[in-house]
């Protein structure tokens, strides 16, 4: 007797926990796809936040936030779009909904396309744009050296926005301030400028004018490319 009645609880006991186990899955899948959908809302909104904040700013302005990428991120609906910062999520029923924050100005650039905490520079471009996260790099990125006329002075400009991003295209080079006086011209290896599309890296000579006078010469290089993108090297070279 004592035994038919310890099976009957049991039985009851697993019938109580199988009927219990779909409530769980629900509630544990809906508190998952909320955790996601928050993380991201709170990823898009401090980017277009700090955007807004830089851009009041003005040009050349720049900072570097923190943000963190949400579990089961759609590639290939996350990214900047316009005003637009968008985070497309995958959910616990295979759907994907877009998580998006709306900035008061036009952005370039790209978000962080894997889960995880990463850091991601905001600038403002002379354009008038607000640059997201790095496009390219210049190294180095000051030149302050007694130069020769005739031996060129070199750095390295670097494609560094993911696959994701796209091509970089149509790189254009200008000298600003004295230094502009004593540049003959300025190309990628023997290509002349603009660079119709940027490789991973390429190597670009400043070449001097002969004849130049003797002096120090101040100035900056502004590189900038049609589908967005804007970095500078500062000059301070001395004709010897």
């Amino acid at each position: 007797m004592k035994g038919q009645v310890a099976l009957e609880f049991m039985l009851v006991i697993v019938i109580g926990l199988s009927l219990l186990l779909p409530f769980a899955y629900y509630g544990f899948t809906s508190f998952t796809d909320n955790v996601k959908i928050s993380t991201a809302a709170n990823a898009v909104a401090s980017i277009t936040n700090n955007v807004d904040k830089e851009y009041s700013f003005g040009a050349g302005s720049e900072t570097v936030i923190t943000i963190t990428m949400p579990d089961g991120i759609n590639i290939n609906r996350t990214g900047i779009n316009g005003s637009l910062a968008s985070i497309g999520v995958t959910l616990s029923n295979g759907g994907t909904t877009d998580v998006t924050s709306k900035s008061k100005t036009t952005m370039i650039g790209f978000l962080p396309n894997s889960t995880g905490t990463f850091p991601v520079k905001i600038r403002v471009l002379r354009n008038g744009s607000v640059q997201v996260g790095e496009i390219m790099q210049a190294s180095p990125n000051s030149i302050s050296k007694i130069v020769s006329p005739n031996n060129p002075e070199t750095f390295t400009l670097a494609n560094v926005a993911p696959p994701t991003f796209g091509n970089v295209n149509n790189v254009n080079l200008v000298a600003e301030g004295r230094v502009a006086d004593v540049i003959n011209n300025i190309d990628a290896q023997g290509t002349p400028i603009p660079i119709p599309s940027l490789p991973p890296t390429a190597n670009i000579r400043i070449n001097f004018k002969a004849g130049s006078p003797s002096g120090t010469y101040e100035g900056i290089i502004f590189i900038n490319s049609s589908n967005g993108g804007e970095v500078q090297v500062s000059l301070n070279v001395t004709l010897s």
